[in-house]
């Protein structure tokens, strides 16, 4: 390393794991009848990895998320809010949701049926007052009834029943 260029910086030690450690200076011994050079055998700290790991640029962190699978195979990918129904309007805490709607021709599944909120801690459903409830058919068969206004934590694999409808949540 040429130590007499002004734009090289020299990084702190244990900045880079990996690097070799730097050159030791033997140590010299010296008696009657044997000259011994042995290495420097001077204790040193074990390389630390860096304070930070910075995110590989170009690569967003990814947002959660949610895919519910309608009966009919669409696919609806949720990243924050989304009411579903016969004819879903997003008003009040909802404004702004992904609005789904849901085809029933029986017309069990209330215009405005449920909410489901997406967030980094979890996924939530919410009976927003529907006519014919809201259940969650959990990975282990059983059924939740939900309490109108009441978010339930959702998780992939498990089936939201609307009405007589289903939506399958993929992930």
């Amino acid at each position: 390393m040429d130590s007499s260029n002004s734009n090289f910086i020299t990084p702190p030690p244990g900045l880079f794991p990996n690097a070799p450690a730097p050159e030791t200076t033997p140590t010299e011994t010296q008696s009657g009848t044997h000259h011994y050079v042995r290495p420097d055998t001077t204790p040193r700290p074990p390389a630390q990895p860096p304070a930070f790991f910075p995110a590989p640029f170009g690569i967003p962190p990814l947002a959660p998320s949610l895919t519910l699978e309608g009966e009919d195979g669409r696919r609806h990918v949720i990243t924050s809010l989304a009411v579903f129904g016969r004819n879903p309007s997003a008003t009040g805490e909802w404004a702004g949701a992904v609005v789904i709607a849901v085809e029933d021709p029986a017309k069990s599944v209330s215009k405005t049926h449920a909410g489901l909120r997406v967030t980094a801690a979890g996924s939530s459903l919410v009976d927003l007052g529907s006519t014919n409830g809201t259940e969650i058919m959990r990975l282990d068969g059983t059924e939740e009834s939900l309490v109108a206004g009441v978010p339930v934590a959702l998780h992939p694999g498990e089936v939201v029943l609307i009405g007589s409808r289903s939506l399958r949540v993929i992930a």
